[in-house]
């Protein structure tokens, strides 16, 4: 890769494209703590929030969670950010799409989140009535690290593209002083010598 062309590539995907990454990555690392009282119950990613999973404690299956894969946008959009910053370097500029297309890919995930937040607890709406093992009542969410890298990152993504919209809107007008500006009493842009 050309030192050069990498250093022209807009600051908004400077900022947007590692941010992206790193959401991807904390998608499979724990979001959500899971525990009965004091007592951690497990911990789980991302990807098993999407996919679904099964709770166990102490080795015996306390009951299966469902799959949310609307969660997957958080892995879709990031690839989508990538593809942005990759088609930016290629074409060696920036447009309104890169900074519209960056708000818009940060903020799918992060509106998937708020349903996964907005919606009940699924590790208590999971539970069968009269678990012999966990009330639902007991149960506690926690979040944890992996959840805050993907909001932390995507928002980044979203301020990545209000610096692409602001650079896209340099390079659109040209500075004040390239403008000819006509001159009072005179009706064309002529220079006097």
């Amino acid at each position: 890769m050309d030192r050069k062309k990498l250093n022209a590539l807009p600051n908004g995907h400077k900022v947007a494209s590692p941010a992206a990454a790193i959401a991807m990555v904390c998608f499979f690392l724990p979001w959500v703590l899971v525990s009965c009282g004091n007592q951690p119950i497990d911990s789980l990613s991302g990807w098993e929030l999407a996919a679904g999973t099964t709770l166990e404690l102490m080795g015996q299956k306390v009951t299966d969670i469902p799959g949310r894969p609307l969660l997957f946008l958080v892995i879709l959009a990031g690839v989508g950010v990538l593809a942005l910053g990759y088609l930016a370097l290629r074409r060696g500029s920036v447009t309104k799409i890169d900074g519209w297309g960056l708000i818009g890919l940060g903020a799918l995930p992060l509106l998937a989140l708020l349903t996964l937040i907005g919606g009940q607890n699924a590790a208590t709406q999971a539970l069968p009535e009269g678990s012999d093992m966990i009330k639902p009542d007991m149960i506690k969410l926690s979040t944890q690290y992996g959840l805050w890298g993907v909001v932390l990152g995507y928002i980044a993504v979203m301020v990545g593209g209000v610096l692409n919209l602001k650079d896209a809107l340099n390079v659109r007008f040209a500075p004040p002083d390239a403008v000819s500006v006509p001159r009072s009493g005179s009706s064309s842009p002529t220079s006097s010598d």
